[in-house]
């Protein structure tokens, strides 16, 4: 199951955003203008397994963020 998000001018997300989505595989966030990410956003996203973020404003990440990620197999995180 895919979730994209990209282009959309999204600034913020709501840390329990994805709270309800735990099937979800690949989530693209590309080409918005993020600037934070809150470290719970990703937590229950444990069957993900491609992550897009690139593209945004994002200048620091904790890598608690990813901690639950085990089957992450792609991360881009270009173009911050």
């Amino acid at each position: 199951k895919k979730l994209k998000l990209n282009n959309n001018k999204l600034e913020y997300l709501n840390e329990s955003l994805f709270i309800d989505i735990k099937e979800l595989i690949e989530l693209d966030l590309s080409f918005n203008f993020v600037l934070n990410l809150d470290n719970i956003i990703f937590n229950n996203l444990k069957n993900l397994e491609i992550l897009n973020l690139s593209s945004n404003n994002l200048s620091i990440l904790s890598q608690e963020m990813f901690q639950n990620l085990n089957e992450l197999k792609r991360l881009d995180l270009s173009i911050n």
